[in-house]
């Protein structure tokens, strides 16, 4: 009885040895430089200064479409990044691309804070980046911010004194303290955001005008009179009119009547935009023009 139960047990550990043997067997046997190396290698960390100098590529989706990151690494340290993405928004994504290789190479990681209202974008680069690193045998999540995650900015406390406070660079915000700032006050823009625009940058609506170049140049251009008609009947007047209909007859008109004239003031004038090819060029040229405006004007925006 004795002597089979030791056979038993012999035969067990021989089994879970074999086992062993088998499996120590395979990961020797694995290929070096195959697909599945390099990921091992990242999970198990890896160092920056253990990388062969070069550039590293990886990629992921964004907002728009896909991005890719080139990751230059020399001397044990990430010492450049390029970022592709013309698929996302300009004035958000286009922000991240940007500003973030910036802190990502100051911190020597990806333990960063995005950028504000691109968070689709900002979270894309760092997985691009972190792909990147891991096809040179780097695990991203390894590499503890060089500034310290847990650093938070230090705070001042400053008086102005000004007139006029507007709260948020859109464009609405925009177009107030340009005008306020041509009648002669002192404004000052709040604006919580790395970049101004606001939703204005997402619009993705129709751009309404009268009296445009385009108009007048359509009607010359006419040959079917109920054509001709309807585009001579879209005057000033009319748009001021379908404006009360879309608003339920709230709006204040005089509000209304004045935001047509107010248009040439802060430095969109009707009869001279030009033709965009999209809405979003349409929106941006609003938004880059009431910046400049904005500079030329030396409002004040934190």
């Amino acid at each position: 009885m004795k002597k089979n139960l030791w056979q038993g047990i012999i035969s067990l550990v021989l089994v879970i040895v074999m086992m062993f043997v088998v499996i120590l067997g395979v990961r020797v046997a694995s290929p070096a430089g195959s697909s599945a190396e390099a990921p091992a290698a990242a999970a198990e960390g890896g160092s920056l200064g253990d990388v062969a100098d070069g550039t590293y590529t990886g990629e992921a989706q964004g907002f728009g479409g896909t991005i890719v990151a080139e990751v230059t690494i020399a001397g044990g340290a990430i010492t450049d990044i390029k970022l592709t993405g013309d698929a996302e928004t300009p004035a958000l994504g286009g922000v991240a691309i940007e500003k973030l290789p910036e802190r990502i190479l100051a911190a020597q990681s990806i333990d960063v804070d995005g950028i504000s209202g691109a968070t689709v974008s900002s979270n894309a680069i760092f997985e691009a980046v972190a792909n990147a690193l891991a096809s040179a045998g780097i695990d991203a999540s390894t590499l503890v911010s060089a500034a310290g995650s847990a650093q938070t900015a230090e705070k001042t406390e400053e008086t102005m004194d000004v007139d006029v406070v507007v709260v948020g660079a859109g464009g609405a915000g925009m177009a107030a303290a340009i005008t306020l700032k041509q009648e002669g006050a002192d404004v000052l823009i709040l604006e919580k955001m790395p970049y101004v625009g606001g939703n204005t940058t997402k619009a993705s609506g129709g751009l309404n005008a009268a009296g445009t170049k385009m108009q007048a140049a359509a009607i010359e251009e006419a040959e079917d009179e109920q054509v001709k008609e309807s585009l001579e009947g879209s005057t000033v007047e009319n748009f001021i009119a379908d404006t009360m209909e879309g608003g339920h007859q709230l709006n204040d008109i005089d509000l209304v009547r004045q935001r047509i004239p107010l248009m040439p003031s802060t430095g969109l004038n009707p009869s001279a935009l030009p033709f965009p090819r999209s809405l979003l060029q349409a929106v941006l040229f609003i938004c880059t023009y009431m910046s400049r405006k904005m500079v030329q004007l030396s409002v004040t925006i934190w």
